[in-house]
Protein backbone atom coordinates (compact mmCIF):
# COMPACT_ATOMS: atom_id res chain seq x y z
CA UNK A 1 0.00 0.00 0.00
CA UNK A 2 1.39 2.99 -0.99
CA UNK A 3 2.20 5.76 2.15
CA UNK A 4 0.27 8.74 -0.13
CA UNK A 5 -2.94 6.71 0.65
CA UNK A 6 -2.65 6.35 4.37
CA UNK A 7 -4.12 9.99 5.22
CA UNK A 8 -7.39 9.05 3.38
CA UNK A 9 -7.73 5.67 4.84
CA UNK A 10 -7.08 7.02 8.32
CA UNK A 11 -9.21 10.25 7.23
CA UNK A 12 -12.08 7.84 6.26
CA UNK A 13 -11.71 5.31 9.34
CA UNK A 14 -12.50 8.54 11.88
CA UNK A 15 -15.96 9.37 9.74
CA UNK A 16 -16.14 5.83 9.71
CA UNK A 17 -16.03 5.62 13.65
CA UNK A 18 -17.32 9.16 14.12
CA UNK A 19 -20.73 8.79 12.15
CA UNK A 20 -22.16 5.94 13.95
CA UNK A 21 -25.51 7.11 16.11
CA UNK A 22 -25.35 10.39 14.48
CA UNK A 23 -28.86 11.00 16.76
CA UNK A 24 -27.39 10.52 19.65
CA UNK A 25 -27.29 12.39 21.77
CA UNK A 26 -30.23 15.10 21.28
CA UNK A 27 -29.01 18.23 19.32
CA UNK A 28 -27.56 20.97 21.73
CA UNK A 29 -28.55 24.12 21.75
CA UNK A 30 -24.45 25.24 21.64
CA UNK A 31 -24.47 22.99 18.51
CA UNK A 32 -26.67 24.54 16.68
CA UNK A 33 -26.29 28.33 18.12
CA UNK A 34 -24.06 29.37 14.52
CA UNK A 35 -26.48 27.35 12.80
CA UNK A 36 -29.61 28.88 13.14
CA UNK A 37 -28.62 32.48 11.86
CA UNK A 38 -27.53 30.43 8.65
CA UNK A 39 -31.48 29.52 8.27
CA UNK A 40 -32.20 33.38 7.45
CA UNK A 41 -29.53 33.24 4.75
CA UNK A 42 -31.26 30.12 3.40
CA UNK A 43 -34.49 30.13 3.70
CA UNK A 44 -35.35 34.31 4.29
CA UNK A 45 -38.60 34.91 5.55
CA UNK A 46 -39.59 31.60 6.07
CA UNK A 47 -36.94 31.26 9.04
CA UNK A 48 -38.32 34.96 10.67
CA UNK A 49 -37.81 34.53 14.35
CA UNK A 50 -34.54 32.37 14.41
CA UNK A 51 -31.65 33.63 16.50
CA UNK A 52 -29.47 35.81 14.22
CA UNK A 53 -25.87 36.46 15.93
CA UNK A 54 -24.99 39.37 17.45
CA UNK A 55 -26.97 42.35 17.91
CA UNK A 56 -25.41 44.99 15.91
CA UNK A 57 -22.54 43.02 14.05
CA UNK A 58 -24.98 42.48 10.98
CA UNK A 59 -23.84 43.36 7.15
CA UNK A 60 -25.86 42.75 3.66
CA UNK A 61 -25.07 39.27 2.35
CA UNK A 62 -27.73 37.93 0.53
CA UNK A 63 -30.66 40.24 -1.18
CA UNK A 64 -34.00 39.89 0.95
CA UNK A 65 -32.34 37.53 3.33
CA UNK A 66 -32.02 40.45 6.14
CA UNK A 67 -28.10 41.07 7.78
CA UNK A 68 -25.64 38.81 8.21
CA UNK A 69 -24.31 38.86 11.98
CA UNK A 70 -20.36 39.13 11.78
CA UNK A 71 -20.39 37.81 14.97
CA UNK A 72 -21.90 34.93 16.94
CA UNK A 73 -20.89 36.79 20.52
CA UNK A 74 -18.69 38.76 21.46
CA UNK A 75 -15.30 36.39 21.35
CA UNK A 76 -17.10 33.66 18.48
CA UNK A 77 -17.31 34.70 14.28
CA UNK A 78 -19.82 33.34 12.13
CA UNK A 79 -17.26 31.34 9.86
CA UNK A 80 -19.11 28.50 10.88
CA UNK A 81 -22.25 30.13 9.85
CA UNK A 82 -20.97 31.30 6.55
CA UNK A 83 -20.04 27.80 5.56
CA UNK A 84 -23.40 25.89 6.53
CA UNK A 85 -25.09 28.29 4.30
CA UNK A 86 -24.89 26.32 1.00
CA UNK A 87 -25.42 23.22 2.77
CA UNK A 88 -28.98 24.20 4.18
CA UNK A 89 -30.18 25.49 0.95
CA UNK A 90 -28.86 21.99 -0.33
CA UNK A 91 -30.13 19.49 2.24
CA UNK A 92 -31.58 21.63 4.92
CA UNK A 93 -30.81 21.24 9.02
CA UNK A 94 -31.63 17.93 10.50
CA UNK A 95 -29.48 16.48 13.40
CA UNK A 96 -27.49 14.79 10.58
CA UNK A 97 -26.99 17.10 7.81
CA UNK A 98 -25.33 19.39 10.50
CA UNK A 99 -23.18 16.62 12.06
CA UNK A 100 -21.94 15.45 9.35
CA UNK A 101 -21.15 19.11 8.25
CA UNK A 102 -18.76 19.32 11.43
CA UNK A 103 -17.81 15.87 11.37
CA UNK A 104 -16.20 16.58 7.64
CA UNK A 105 -14.43 19.65 9.21
CA UNK A 106 -12.95 17.84 11.60
CA UNK A 107 -11.86 15.30 9.04
CA UNK A 108 -10.28 18.19 7.70
CA UNK A 109 -7.85 18.34 10.70
CA UNK A 110 -7.26 14.77 10.89
CA UNK A 111 -6.30 14.56 7.50
CA UNK A 112 -3.93 17.33 7.76
CA UNK A 113 -2.59 16.48 10.34
CA UNK A 114 -1.21 13.21 8.49
CA UNK A 115 0.13 15.47 6.03
CA UNK A 116 2.19 17.79 8.99
CA UNK A 117 3.75 15.09 11.12
CA UNK A 118 5.15 13.08 8.02
CA UNK A 119 6.53 16.22 6.37
CA UNK A 120 8.23 17.45 9.96
CA UNK A 121 8.61 14.30 11.69
CA UNK A 122 8.42 10.79 9.62
CA UNK A 123 5.23 8.77 8.46
CA UNK A 124 5.81 6.66 11.57
CA UNK A 125 4.91 8.92 13.45
CA UNK A 126 2.13 10.38 10.89
CA UNK A 127 0.39 7.09 11.14
CA UNK A 128 0.76 6.60 14.77
CA UNK A 129 -0.49 10.23 15.96
CA UNK A 130 -3.23 10.13 13.44
CA UNK A 131 -4.37 7.02 14.13
CA UNK A 132 -4.90 7.53 17.81
CA UNK A 133 -6.60 10.91 16.87
CA UNK A 134 -8.95 9.23 14.88
CA UNK A 135 -10.18 6.94 17.63
CA UNK A 136 -9.87 9.35 20.44
CA UNK A 137 -13.57 9.96 21.89
CA UNK A 138 -12.80 13.19 23.67
CA UNK A 139 -12.17 14.37 20.02
CA UNK A 140 -15.05 12.28 18.19
CA UNK A 141 -17.99 13.28 20.38
CA UNK A 142 -16.84 17.05 21.09
CA UNK A 143 -16.75 17.23 16.89
CA UNK A 144 -19.61 15.68 16.54
CA UNK A 145 -21.75 17.60 19.03
CA UNK A 146 -19.22 20.66 18.35
CA UNK A 147 -19.90 21.90 22.09
CA UNK A 148 -17.25 24.83 22.29
CA UNK A 149 -17.19 24.94 19.27
CA UNK A 150 -13.39 23.24 18.42
CA UNK A 151 -13.95 21.62 14.74
CA UNK A 152 -13.09 24.91 13.01
CA UNK A 153 -10.22 25.81 14.92
CA UNK A 154 -8.25 21.96 14.81
CA UNK A 155 -9.14 22.08 11.43
CA UNK A 156 -7.55 25.91 10.87
CA UNK A 157 -4.60 24.65 12.86
CA UNK A 158 -3.49 21.70 10.94
CA UNK A 159 -4.65 23.03 7.91
CA UNK A 160 -2.24 26.12 8.43
CA UNK A 161 0.67 23.73 9.65
CA UNK A 162 0.58 21.13 6.35
CA UNK A 163 0.44 24.26 4.02
CA UNK A 164 3.31 26.22 6.30
CA UNK A 165 5.35 22.97 6.08
CA UNK A 166 5.00 23.04 2.62
CA UNK A 167 6.16 26.40 2.31
CA UNK A 168 9.10 25.83 4.62
CA UNK A 169 10.57 23.78 1.98
CA UNK A 170 8.89 25.58 -1.04
CA UNK A 171 9.19 29.38 -0.10
CA UNK A 172 7.00 30.13 -2.44
CA UNK A 173 5.17 33.55 -1.11
CA UNK A 174 1.33 32.21 -2.03
CA UNK A 175 1.75 29.23 0.34
CA UNK A 176 2.35 31.68 2.90
CA UNK A 177 -0.63 33.77 2.04
CA UNK A 178 -2.85 30.78 2.35
CA UNK A 179 -1.43 29.86 5.81
CA UNK A 180 -2.24 33.89 7.16
CA UNK A 181 -5.61 33.05 5.87
CA UNK A 182 -6.56 30.25 7.35
CA UNK A 183 -4.65 31.51 10.78
CA UNK A 184 -6.87 34.85 10.17
CA UNK A 185 -9.93 32.89 9.65
CA UNK A 186 -9.02 30.24 12.53
CA UNK A 187 -8.64 33.94 15.08
CA UNK A 188 -11.95 35.17 13.56
CA UNK A 189 -13.60 31.72 14.23
CA UNK A 190 -12.84 32.07 17.94
CA UNK A 191 -10.67 34.62 19.71
CA UNK A 192 -8.86 31.80 21.72
CA UNK A 193 -6.95 31.15 18.67
CA UNK A 194 -4.87 33.80 19.90
CA UNK A 195 -3.60 30.80 21.81
CA UNK A 196 -2.83 28.84 18.83
CA UNK A 197 -1.22 31.84 16.79
CA UNK A 198 1.07 32.73 20.11
CA UNK A 199 1.95 28.98 20.74
CA UNK A 200 3.31 28.75 17.09
CA UNK A 201 5.07 31.85 16.97
CA UNK A 202 6.97 31.09 20.02
CA UNK A 203 7.87 27.70 19.07
CA UNK A 204 8.83 28.33 15.67
CA UNK A 205 10.85 31.55 16.64
CA UNK A 206 12.96 29.53 19.77
CA UNK A 207 13.42 26.17 17.97
CA UNK A 208 13.85 27.60 14.08
CA UNK A 209 15.47 31.25 14.67
CA UNK A 210 18.44 30.74 11.72
CA UNK A 211 15.85 29.31 9.37
CA UNK A 212 13.20 31.46 9.96
CA UNK A 213 15.23 34.46 9.59
CA UNK A 214 16.43 33.68 6.07
CA UNK A 215 13.12 32.49 4.98
CA UNK A 216 11.16 35.63 6.32
CA UNK A 217 12.28 38.22 3.19
CA UNK A 218 9.99 41.52 2.90
CA UNK A 219 7.87 39.50 0.18
CA UNK A 220 7.02 36.66 2.28
CA UNK A 221 6.23 38.83 5.28
CA UNK A 222 3.74 41.15 2.94
CA UNK A 223 2.33 37.74 1.76
CA UNK A 224 1.53 35.82 5.39
CA UNK A 225 0.90 39.49 6.91
CA UNK A 226 -1.54 40.30 4.00
CA UNK A 227 -3.07 36.99 4.10
CA UNK A 228 -3.90 37.16 7.89
CA UNK A 229 -5.44 40.65 7.45
CA UNK A 230 -7.88 39.15 4.66
CA UNK A 231 -8.66 36.06 6.69
CA UNK A 232 -9.32 38.01 9.87
CA UNK A 233 -11.54 41.20 8.35
CA UNK A 234 -14.86 40.61 9.54
CA UNK A 235 -12.82 40.22 13.68
CA UNK A 236 -10.90 43.57 12.89
CA UNK A 237 -13.80 45.30 11.74
CA UNK A 238 -15.97 44.10 14.69
CA UNK A 239 -13.15 44.84 16.94
CA UNK A 240 -12.55 48.68 15.74
CA UNK A 241 -16.15 49.03 15.87
CA UNK A 242 -15.70 47.92 19.52
CA UNK A 243 -12.33 47.93 20.98
CA UNK A 244 -11.28 45.08 21.86
CA UNK A 245 -14.96 43.52 22.51
CA UNK A 246 -13.84 39.94 21.52
CA UNK A 247 -11.08 40.03 24.36
CA UNK A 248 -13.47 41.83 27.01
CA UNK A 249 -16.11 39.20 26.95
CA UNK A 250 -15.56 35.71 29.03
CA UNK A 251 -12.52 37.57 31.04
CA UNK A 252 -14.41 39.06 34.36
CA UNK A 253 -13.77 42.17 35.44
CA UNK A 254 -11.99 42.02 39.03
CA UNK A 255 -10.19 38.52 38.92
CA UNK A 256 -6.87 39.12 39.87
CA UNK A 257 -5.58 36.72 37.12
CA UNK A 258 -1.55 37.12 38.10
CA UNK A 259 -2.18 36.16 41.73
CA UNK A 260 0.01 33.24 42.37
CA UNK A 261 -2.84 31.28 44.57
CA UNK A 262 -5.34 31.89 41.56
CA UNK A 263 -2.49 30.72 38.95
CA UNK A 264 -1.82 27.54 41.06
CA UNK A 265 -5.98 26.81 41.32
CA UNK A 266 -5.91 26.93 37.56
CA UNK A 267 -3.26 25.59 36.72
CA UNK A 268 -4.45 22.24 38.62
CA UNK A 269 -7.83 22.71 36.97
CA UNK A 270 -6.29 22.68 33.72
CA UNK A 271 -4.32 19.97 34.21
CA UNK A 272 -7.87 17.79 35.28
CA UNK A 273 -9.35 18.79 31.95
CA UNK A 274 -6.75 17.45 29.90
CA UNK A 275 -6.50 14.28 31.76
CA UNK A 276 -10.49 14.41 31.29
CA UNK A 277 -9.77 14.72 27.81
CA UNK A 278 -7.19 12.31 26.94
CA UNK A 279 -9.25 9.79 29.18
CA UNK A 280 -12.03 10.07 26.88
CA UNK A 281 -14.37 10.32 29.43
CA UNK A 282 -15.04 14.46 29.13
CA UNK A 283 -18.57 14.12 28.21
CA UNK A 284 -19.62 11.56 29.71
CA UNK A 285 -21.35 13.57 32.49
CA UNK A 286 -23.39 16.17 30.15
CA UNK A 287 -24.46 13.49 28.02
CA UNK A 288 -25.70 11.11 30.91
CA UNK A 289 -23.16 8.46 30.64
CA UNK A 290 -22.14 6.71 33.87
CA UNK A 291 -19.01 4.69 34.73
CA UNK A 292 -20.60 1.51 35.04
CA UNK A 293 -22.07 1.97 31.59
CA UNK A 294 -18.65 1.66 30.14
CA UNK A 295 -16.99 -0.53 31.84
CA UNK A 296 -13.87 -2.23 32.43
CA UNK A 297 -13.09 1.38 31.27
CA UNK A 298 -15.13 3.25 34.25
CA UNK A 299 -12.01 6.31 34.36
CA UNK A 300 -11.45 6.00 30.55
CA UNK A 301 -8.45 4.78 28.43
CA UNK A 302 -5.03 4.54 29.10
CA UNK A 303 -3.84 7.36 26.77
CA UNK A 304 -3.52 9.96 30.16
CA UNK A 305 -0.79 7.88 31.50
CA UNK A 306 1.22 6.71 27.74
CA UNK A 307 0.87 10.48 26.92
CA UNK A 308 1.90 11.74 30.81
CA UNK A 309 5.40 8.82 30.19
CA UNK A 310 6.36 10.15 26.79
CA UNK A 311 6.00 13.81 28.12
CA UNK A 312 8.90 13.10 30.55
CA UNK A 313 10.81 11.35 27.66
CA UNK A 314 10.86 13.76 25.54
CA UNK A 315 11.66 16.89 28.20
CA UNK A 316 14.81 14.28 29.11
CA UNK A 317 15.42 14.32 25.43
CA UNK A 318 15.08 18.58 25.14
CA UNK A 319 17.14 19.22 28.16
CA UNK A 320 19.62 16.50 28.04
CA UNK A 321 22.77 18.10 26.37
CA UNK A 322 23.61 16.55 23.07
CA UNK A 323 26.62 14.93 21.51
CA UNK A 324 26.28 16.45 18.44
CA UNK A 325 26.74 20.01 17.79
CA UNK A 326 23.88 21.22 15.83
CA UNK A 327 20.51 19.70 17.96
CA UNK A 328 19.51 16.70 15.35
CA UNK A 329 15.68 17.45 13.32
CA UNK A 330 14.15 14.82 15.99
CA UNK A 331 15.31 16.78 19.10
CA UNK A 332 14.60 19.74 17.39
CA UNK A 333 11.19 18.74 16.83
CA UNK A 334 10.46 17.01 20.08
CA UNK A 335 11.38 21.06 21.37
CA UNK A 336 9.16 22.81 19.15
CA UNK A 337 6.18 20.44 20.51
CA UNK A 338 6.87 20.75 23.93
CA UNK A 339 7.11 24.81 22.76
CA UNK A 340 3.59 24.97 21.68
CA UNK A 341 2.02 22.80 24.07
CA UNK A 342 3.82 24.89 27.07
CA UNK A 343 2.76 28.25 25.87
CA UNK A 344 -0.93 26.64 25.15
CA UNK A 345 -1.42 25.75 28.40
CA UNK A 346 -0.03 29.10 29.56
CA UNK A 347 -2.54 31.13 27.86
CA UNK A 348 -5.39 28.73 29.42
CA UNK A 349 -3.89 29.10 32.90
CA UNK A 350 -3.93 32.64 32.68
CA UNK A 351 -7.01 33.27 31.26
CA UNK A 352 -9.71 33.12 33.86
CA UNK A 353 -12.73 32.16 31.62
CA UNK A 354 -11.01 29.11 30.21
CA UNK A 355 -12.45 26.65 32.44
CA UNK A 356 -14.11 24.39 30.51
CA UNK A 357 -12.75 20.85 28.28
CA UNK A 358 -13.38 22.62 25.15
CA UNK A 359 -11.03 25.65 25.85
CA UNK A 360 -8.28 22.68 26.47
CA UNK A 361 -9.22 20.28 23.43
CA UNK A 362 -7.88 23.50 21.11
CA UNK A 363 -4.50 21.76 22.20
CA UNK A 364 -5.36 18.72 20.32
CA UNK A 365 -3.80 16.95 18.69
CA UNK A 366 -0.50 18.30 20.27
CA UNK A 367 -0.65 15.26 22.54
CA UNK A 368 -1.32 12.80 20.17
CA UNK A 369 1.87 13.92 17.96
CA UNK A 370 4.19 14.00 20.70
CA UNK A 371 3.17 10.27 21.14
CA UNK A 372 3.38 9.56 17.81
CA UNK A 373 6.81 10.98 17.12
CA UNK A 374 8.05 9.61 20.57
CA UNK A 375 6.90 5.90 20.04
CA UNK A 376 8.09 5.45 16.01
CA UNK A 377 10.82 8.43 16.07
CA UNK A 378 12.19 7.76 19.32
CA UNK A 379 12.34 4.40 18.81
CA UNK A 380 13.92 4.29 16.08
CA UNK A 381 16.78 6.19 17.48
CA UNK A 382 16.72 3.77 19.83
CA UNK A 383 17.40 1.27 17.90
CA UNK A 384 19.96 2.96 15.91
CA UNK A 385 21.77 3.73 19.00
CA UNK A 386 21.70 0.19 20.07
CA UNK A 387 22.60 -1.23 17.40
CA UNK A 388 20.64 -4.11 17.84
CA UNK A 389 19.34 -6.89 15.66
CA UNK A 390 15.90 -7.31 17.13
CA UNK A 391 14.43 -3.97 17.87
CA UNK A 392 13.14 -4.13 21.16
CA UNK A 393 12.05 -0.83 21.45
CA UNK A 394 10.12 -0.73 18.17
CA UNK A 395 8.29 -4.20 19.59
CA UNK A 396 7.10 -2.29 22.61
CA UNK A 397 5.90 0.65 20.88
CA UNK A 398 3.90 -1.65 19.04
CA UNK A 399 2.42 -3.23 21.66
CA UNK A 400 1.46 0.35 23.31
CA UNK A 401 -0.15 1.61 20.07
CA UNK A 402 -1.91 -2.05 19.70
CA UNK A 403 -3.30 -1.58 23.42
CA UNK A 404 -4.64 2.28 22.83
CA UNK A 405 -6.21 1.24 19.55
CA UNK A 406 -8.11 -1.57 21.14
CA UNK A 407 -8.96 0.56 24.18
CA UNK A 408 -10.22 3.31 22.39
CA UNK A 409 -12.29 1.09 20.05
CA UNK A 410 -13.89 -0.52 22.89
CA UNK A 411 -14.76 2.61 25.07
CA UNK A 412 -15.93 4.20 22.00
CA UNK A 413 -18.24 0.73 21.77
CA UNK A 414 -19.71 0.48 25.12
CA UNK A 415 -20.61 4.74 24.95
CA UNK A 416 -22.28 4.16 21.93
CA UNK A 417 -24.60 1.26 23.40
CA UNK A 418 -24.77 3.66 26.73
CA UNK A 419 -26.14 6.53 24.44
CA UNK A 420 -28.80 3.71 23.08
CA UNK A 421 -30.08 3.35 26.35
CA UNK A 422 -30.15 6.45 27.41
CA UNK A 423 -30.90 8.55 24.50
CA UNK A 424 -29.01 11.62 26.11
CA UNK A 425 -30.18 13.09 29.24
CA UNK A 426 -31.09 16.41 30.53
CA UNK A 427 -31.12 19.08 27.63
CA UNK A 428 -28.88 16.47 25.63
CA UNK A 429 -31.81 14.45 25.73
CA UNK A 430 -33.42 12.91 22.06
CA UNK A 431 -36.89 13.90 23.41
CA UNK A 432 -36.45 17.22 21.28
CA UNK A 433 -37.09 15.43 17.98
CA UNK A 434 -40.14 14.59 19.72
CA UNK A 435 -41.24 17.94 20.22
CA UNK A 436 -40.23 19.24 16.43
CA UNK A 437 -42.30 16.35 15.09
CA UNK A 438 -45.30 17.82 17.04
CA UNK A 439 -44.94 21.03 16.15
CA UNK A 440 -44.55 20.32 12.48
CA UNK A 441 -48.27 19.45 12.75
CA UNK A 442 -49.00 23.01 13.45
CA UNK A 443 -50.21 25.68 11.67
CA UNK A 444 -46.95 27.69 10.40
CA UNK A 445 -48.49 31.08 11.78
CA UNK A 446 -49.34 30.01 15.47
CA UNK A 447 -47.26 31.31 17.69
CA UNK A 448 -44.93 29.21 19.95
CA UNK A 449 -42.53 30.51 22.64
CA UNK A 450 -39.94 28.85 24.26
CA UNK A 451 -39.91 29.30 28.17
CA UNK A 452 -36.32 28.90 28.61
CA UNK A 453 -32.38 29.13 27.25
CA UNK A 454 -31.56 27.01 23.87
CA UNK A 455 -35.14 25.56 23.14
CA UNK A 456 -35.93 27.93 20.22
CA UNK A 457 -32.39 27.45 18.57
CA UNK A 458 -32.90 23.46 18.56
CA UNK A 459 -36.59 24.02 17.45
CA UNK A 460 -35.72 26.12 14.94
CA UNK A 461 -32.95 24.59 13.37
CA UNK A 462 -34.88 20.77 13.60
CA UNK A 463 -38.00 22.61 11.93
CA UNK A 464 -35.72 24.74 9.01
CA UNK A 465 -37.82 27.85 9.46
CA UNK A 466 -40.64 26.14 8.45
CA UNK A 467 -42.93 27.29 11.42
CA UNK A 468 -41.69 30.89 12.07
CA UNK A 469 -42.32 32.75 15.37
CA UNK A 470 -40.38 30.51 17.77
CA UNK A 471 -39.40 33.05 20.30
CA UNK A 472 -37.98 32.91 23.44
CA UNK A 473 -39.60 35.61 26.14
CA UNK A 474 -37.99 33.70 29.29
CA UNK A 475 -35.13 36.64 28.73
CA UNK A 476 -37.82 38.77 29.37
CA UNK A 477 -39.39 37.16 32.10
CA UNK A 478 -36.36 36.85 33.98
CA UNK A 479 -36.66 40.84 34.63
CA UNK A 480 -38.90 41.56 37.45
CA UNK A 481 -39.58 44.93 35.83
CA UNK A 482 -39.94 43.37 32.15
CA UNK A 483 -42.13 40.57 33.01
CA UNK A 484 -45.75 41.44 34.13
CA UNK A 485 -45.64 42.90 30.56
CA UNK A 486 -44.05 40.45 28.87
CA UNK A 487 -46.74 38.10 30.17
CA UNK A 488 -49.96 39.87 29.09
CA UNK A 489 -48.94 39.95 25.86
CA UNK A 490 -48.09 36.68 25.47
CA UNK A 491 -51.54 35.87 27.44
CA UNK A 492 -53.49 37.60 24.75
CA UNK A 493 -53.08 35.23 22.24
CA UNK A 494 -55.14 32.09 22.82
CA UNK A 495 -53.30 29.69 19.74
CA UNK A 496 -49.99 30.45 21.43
CA UNK A 497 -48.39 27.63 22.80
CA UNK A 498 -44.98 27.12 24.83
CA UNK A 499 -42.23 24.93 25.09
CA UNK A 500 -41.11 24.33 29.03
CA UNK A 501 -37.96 22.46 30.12
CA UNK A 502 -38.88 20.68 33.38
CA UNK A 503 -36.92 20.46 36.44
CA UNK A 504 -33.40 18.43 35.86
CA UNK A 505 -33.09 20.39 32.74
CA UNK A 506 -33.99 24.02 33.17
CA UNK A 507 -31.71 26.23 33.27
CA UNK A 508 -33.21 29.42 34.34
CA UNK A 509 -36.74 28.16 36.01
CA UNK A 510 -37.88 31.54 37.74
CA UNK A 511 -38.96 32.46 33.86
CA UNK A 512 -41.91 30.16 33.65
CA UNK A 513 -42.09 30.37 37.52
CA UNK A 514 -43.47 34.41 36.71
CA UNK A 515 -45.27 33.06 33.99
CA UNK A 516 -47.34 30.37 36.17
CA UNK A 517 -48.11 32.99 38.70
CA UNK A 518 -49.45 35.86 36.41
CA UNK A 519 -51.69 33.51 34.69
CA UNK A 520 -53.26 32.21 37.56
CA UNK A 521 -53.91 35.71 39.44
CA UNK A 522 -55.71 36.09 35.95
CA UNK A 523 -57.83 33.53 36.23
CA UNK A 524 -55.74 31.18 33.58
CA UNK A 525 -55.70 27.37 34.00
CA UNK A 526 -52.61 25.66 32.74
CA UNK A 527 -53.08 22.82 30.07
CA UNK A 528 -50.40 20.38 29.28
CA UNK A 529 -50.44 18.93 25.77
CA UNK A 530 -47.77 16.51 26.21
CA UNK A 531 -45.23 15.71 28.19
CA UNK A 532 -42.05 14.42 26.65
CA UNK A 533 -39.59 11.82 28.18
CA UNK A 534 -36.44 10.90 28.40
CA UNK A 535 -35.89 6.62 27.36
CA UNK A 536 -35.54 6.41 30.56
CA UNK A 537 -38.57 7.95 31.66
CA UNK A 538 -37.74 10.87 33.19
CA UNK A 539 -39.99 13.71 31.79
CA UNK A 540 -37.47 16.66 29.97
CA UNK A 541 -40.32 19.11 28.23
CA UNK A 542 -43.65 19.86 28.17
CA UNK A 543 -45.85 21.30 25.60
CA UNK A 544 -48.74 23.24 27.11
CA UNK A 545 -51.22 26.24 26.74
CA UNK A 546 -53.05 28.88 29.12
CA UNK A 547 -56.76 28.95 28.58
CA UNK A 548 -59.00 31.75 30.84
CA UNK A 549 -61.67 29.77 32.93
CA UNK A 550 -64.32 30.55 30.41
CA UNK A 551 -62.77 28.71 27.85
CA UNK A 552 -62.35 25.50 29.70
CA UNK A 553 -64.02 23.25 27.19
CA UNK A 554 -66.83 20.70 28.37
CA UNK A 555 -65.86 17.27 30.17
CA UNK A 556 -66.54 15.95 26.75
CA UNK A 557 -63.94 17.61 24.76
CA UNK A 558 -61.21 16.76 27.33
CA UNK A 559 -58.94 14.09 26.21
CA UNK A 560 -56.76 12.23 28.78
CA UNK A 561 -53.12 11.42 28.44
CA UNK A 562 -52.15 7.65 27.96
CA UNK A 563 -48.59 8.21 28.15
CA UNK A 564 -46.64 6.24 30.83
CA UNK A 565 -45.66 8.25 34.08
CA UNK A 566 -48.08 11.11 32.95
CA UNK A 567 -50.09 12.18 36.19
CA UNK A 568 -53.12 12.70 34.46
CA UNK A 569 -52.84 15.53 32.60
CA UNK A 570 -55.55 16.88 30.35
CA UNK A 571 -55.22 17.27 26.49
CA UNK A 572 -57.01 19.88 24.71
CA UNK A 573 -58.27 18.96 20.58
Amino acid sequence: MALGSLPFLLTALFLLVASRDLLLPGLYADEVIQIAPALLQAFGARANGVHNGLPGSGIPLLPRRGEFPLMTIEYLGSLKTLLFIPVARLFGSSTTVIRLFTLAIAACAVFATYRFTARAFSSGAALVATLLLALDQSFILRTKVDWGPNALALACKMLALAVFVRWWRSRHAALLATVGVILGLGLYNKTDFAWVLLALAAATILVYPRELRRALTPGNVAAGLGGFVVGAIPFIIYNLRDPLASFRRGNPEGVRWYDPAILRAALGQRVQLLIDLLDGRSLDGPIGITPAAVRPFSFGTPFAGIFAVALLAALAVALLPQRRASPSRFVRGVRWLLICMGVFFACAVATPGASGHHHILNIYPFPHLLVGVMLADGTAALNRNGRQRLPLASLGAGVILLALVASNLALLDNTSRALQQTGGTGRWSDAIYGVADDLRQRPADAPIYAMDWGIQWRLSTLLEGRVSGIEEPWVALINPAAASDTTARLLANPRAEYIVALPGTVAFPTAWQAMQEYATQRGYRLEILRTYYQRDGVPTLQRCRFLPATAMPAASQVQHHTLPGDPGYILIP
